[in-house]
């Protein structure tokens, strides 16, 4: 990924968003648990562990597999965790790379004849006349596709690319006027994310192998 594509790190972190997330996980608990107890955050509350080391392993491990069970999720199999880890041991840097394209083109013109809620009616030399206002309505049709592809590759290498998940969609627009509703033709930024130390922490099942060194 060049200079221009979005790069994201594992490391990021997103107080404001985490902190939403786990209010939303306590109103949750506190529905099982019931009025009996009450959960709140460990910051508001004296407590001790008796070992806080297991806890940090606990939690760096639970992160992986979340990790692990998203990219299960857009089609990793085990054989290719394999290969990616073994990409990682040989000390290449393992890069996951999400493209994004858009497109919307004209698909037709479709004109429309509405009845109006208006009936005027007259009378002429005893023969009665009824008029109803009827509106043309012109509608414009595009066809608008989003093409997206999921891949990683070593180093710099993208010929060996592996593809995980690619899928091509389309919907149906519909606008009053011919101005085309979506730019014509468009690429989303690369999203780029270094992955490599993430499977240097998992086995081949994809179990997190996260340990403190209490030496």
């Amino acid at each position: 990924c060049g200079e221009e594509k979005v790069r994201v790190t594992m490391d990021r972190f997103h107080y404001g968003r985490f902190r939403n997330e786990m209010e939303k996980a306590l109103v949750t608990v506190r529905k099982i648990v019931g009025a009996e107890k009450e959960p709140v955050y460990p910051s508001e509350l004296s407590h001790e562990y008796g070992d806080k080391y297991l806890l940090v392993e606990r939690a760096a491990n639970s992160s992986l597999m979340a990790c692990m069970t998203s990219l299960e999720m857009f089609g990793l199999s085990k054989e290719q965790l394999g290969m990616l880890k073994n990409w990682a041991k040989s000390g290449k840097t393992v890069t996951l790379v999400l493209t994004r394209e858009e497109t919307s083109e004209f698909d037709r013109k479709e004109e429309v004849k509405q009845d109006g809620k208006t009936t005027k009616v007259s009378t002429f030399m005893g023969v009665k006349h009824t008029e109803k206002i009827v509106t043309t309505i012109t509608d414009y049709h595009w066809k608008f596709s989003v093409k997206y592809k999921l891949f990683v590759y070593p180093g710099n290498d993208k010929e060996s690319a592996l593809t995980l998940k690619q899928e091509n969609r389309c919907i149906g627009l519909k606008t009053q006027t011919d101005t085309n509703p979506r730019p014509p033709s468009l690429k989303r930024h690369d999203i780029c994310v270094e992955v490599s130390h993430l499977l240097l922490l998992v086995d081949d099942a994809g179990y997190g192998t996260f340990k403190v060194d209490r030496s």
